[in-house]
């Protein structure tokens, strides 16, 4: 079962690309097929991405699953433009990849021991898809 602690720590991690030598925390593994990686115009990244990074922690023993998104990152105008969406009462794309991307997601892992979390913009985004696949967030 996942501790408050595990899952603020989760959301910390998402940050990070899951590229990242040490992509996960202690006693999780995050498999490489099962995350998306943002990355800024500034550093290559593409004008048309909606900005979503998320990714996929398990526990070692199996017995959880966390689907993790990244909040905002203020230097990333896609990140702003979906915090003013969510304000707005839009939905926005960030949130419409995410649900395709749970999609996938829960054709692979064992959904009864999904939670979703995420920090800021990504906690919106946990609520909106965690509402919408009725999973626990």
């Amino acid at each position: 079962m996942l501790t408050v602690i595990e899952g603020a720590r989760i959301a910390q991690k998402v940050y990070r690309p899951s590229t990242d030598g040490n992509p996960s925390i202690p006693g999780w593994r995050c498999p490489a097929n099962l995350a998306v990686n943002d990355t800024s115009v500034f550093k290559g990244g593409s004008l048309t991405s909606s900005g979503l990074q998320g990714r996929v922690f398990i526990k070692r023993d199996g017995s959880s699953v966390v689907f993790a998104f990244k909040g905002t990152v203020p230097s990333m105008m896609s990140d702003l433009t979906a915090d003013l969406a969510l304000s707005l009462n839009v939905l926005p794309r960030q949130s419409v990849d995410a649900a395709a991307l749970t999609r996938k997601w829960l054709q692979i892992v064992e959904r009864e021991k999904v939670v979703i979390v995420g920090h800021s913009l990504g906690g919106g985004i946990a609520q909106v898809v965690g509402d919408a696949f009725q999973i626990p967030f």
